[in-house]
């Protein structure tokens, strides 16, 4: 496996969002300040000022819309990192699965090259019950097959298929 992603990857996405919200407030604090010095009379306000005061509402839905899209995006990111996880377990778990369907198939084959080998030292054909025979005699073949090619060629490809 390459690369497991984990929370901190989402982080970049996150703060890109994050700092348009710090603007956004940080223009509403300037916007509150400067209200509250015209409220207080300490100003005389300016034209931008009076509009900067106006777009109060304009900036607090923006806020707004600003952290239900970083929850959103929290809430998505979560979904993802989640279902990220999952498929590498499964992955790791189909991994565990077929190096134990090896391990398991090459017990069973060395099994049998035993079994054979009794057979043959010992003259022994009662060791297996008729299924087992047929099933040894099937992974036989291809083991006889190196010993005694056909045509008297040894073709190791051949053999192993």
């Amino acid at each position: 496996m390459s690369e497991i992603l984990d929370k901190k990857d989402f982080h970049e996405i996150e703060s890109v969002v994050s700092k348009k919200l710090r603007n956004k407030k940080k223009k509403m604090e300037k916007i509150i300040s400067t209200e509250n010095k015209i409220v207080a009379k300490e100003i005389k306000p300016t034209e931008e000022q009076i509009e900067m005061v106006e777009s109060k509402d304009k900036v607090q839905e923006q806020i707004q819309e600003l952290e239900d899209m970083k929850k959103l995006l929290k809430t998505e990111c979560n979904k993802v990192l989640t279902k990220h996880t999952k498929i590498v377990k499964e992955l790791k778990d189909g991994e565990t699965n077929q190096a134990n369907t090896i391990e398991r198939t090459l017990g069973t084959i060395a099994d049998a090259l035993l079994i054979n080998l009794l057979q043959n030292e010992y003259n022994v054909s009662d060791l297996l019950g008729q299924e087992e025979r047929v099933g040894l005699e099937a992974l036989m073949l291809p083991v006889k097959s190196l010993f005694n090619p056909p045509a008297d060629q040894l073709s190791y490809s051949r053999a192993r298929e």
